[in-house]
């Protein structure tokens, strides 16, 4: 009787060894497991492994003549040098990068352990264009943007007369007239004359001349401006649709 109680007793002994071991296990693995957490945490939240340099990235996408460089695209980094890669938006870093007048759109790829890369889409100049002391160029979303010289000599220009008004309007209105003249006939246009009340005048290379009036009902203008430039003339006044005029 008394063999089998003190085998009972070293039975429960050992499962209490168990037990304990067991719990000690758990315990270790627990607190390994919350350690790389932490450390992962950091490594990811505040090591400078992982921050970004503004002086490491690299640009694609720029043409030859671009008017714009790497030490723009710098500056427009440079509020995101020493931030987090992972905790960094790659979307708000496009942009700070799409915040330059010349860049139509950005977009921005990590690269470990500090860069970037940074892909370009250009805006694209319709016409050369000089007013309140700058020189550059007008967008196709009606701004205006900085282009080199080769670039600026491929370009229609555009005049302004002293009745015109404020050259955002000008601007914004002669975009969005341009864009709706058949290409054609655009890809043909040297000079552009805008007057009082934002009247535009078209010359093309070979002196053909185009009135176009005001920045209004550009669709149906567009039509017949499709329609008789093919008769030759040397005048196409479609500033009245209902009424057009050729010479």
């Amino acid at each position: 009787m008394s063999g089998s109680v003190a085998s009972l007793n070293a039975m429960r002994s050992e499962q209490r060894r168990r037990r304990r071991r067991t719990r000690l296990i758990r315990a270790v693995i627990a607190s390994v497991s919350l350690a790389l957490v932490a450390t992962l945490a950091w490594v990811v939240l505040f090591s400078p492994l992982f921050r970004y340099d503004a002086t490491e990235f690299s640009v694609s996408g720029l043409s030859k003549d671009a008017a714009i460089g790497e030490q723009q695209v710098k500056d427009a980094l440079e509020p995101f040098d020493g931030k987090q890669m992972f905790t960094t938006r790659s979307s708000a870093i496009a942009r700070a990068v799409e915040s330059i007048p010349e860049v139509e759109s950005a977009s921005v790829d990590r690269v470990l352990f500090h860069g970037l890369e940074v892909s370009i889409t250009e805006k694209e100049p319709i016409a050369a264009y000089s007013a309140d002391g700058r020189t550059g160029a007008l967008a196709g979303d009606g701004t205006f943007i900085k282009v080199s010289q080769a670039r600026k000599g491929t370009l229609p220009v555009i005049r302004i007369s002293q009745e015109a008004p404020g050259h955002a309007r000008v601007m914004r209105a002669v975009a969005t007239i341009l864009s709706s003249i058949p290409d054609d006939v655009r890809e043909r246009i040297n000079i552009i004359d805008v007057g009082a009340g934002l009247q535009v005048t078209f010359t093309t290379g070979d002196h053909r001349s185009i009135i176009w009036g005001v920045n209004e009902d550009n669709a149906n203008k567009s039509k017949l401006l499709a329609v008789l430039w093919g008769t030759e003339s040397s005048m196409i006044d479609v500033s009245l649709p209902e009424a057009p005029v050729t010479q």
